[in-house]
């Protein structure tokens, strides 16, 4: 019911908003391993694959991107 509601699963939900909630503390100076614990990942790794695997780059690579 819930990928028909949406147009996805919702094990593709949960993971999209863990995303949107630790990308959002790392924007706001969360070090990487502090907002992927906060926002329930695994470890920083994991945050790592699907950061990558969404954005194409690294959530390091991201920050610094915001930096200048």
């Amino acid at each position: 019911r819930f990928k028909a509601a949406t147009g996805q699963g919702f094990r593709e939900f949960k993971l999209w908003s863990a995303l949107q909630q630790a990308t959002q503390a790392m924007a706001d100076g969360a070090l990487v391993r502090t907002a992927a614990m906060d926002a329930g990942f695994a470890d920083t790794a994991h945050l790592s694959r699907v950061f990558h695997r969404i954005f194409g780059l690294t959530p390091s690579a991201a920050i610094a991107g915001l930096a200048s």
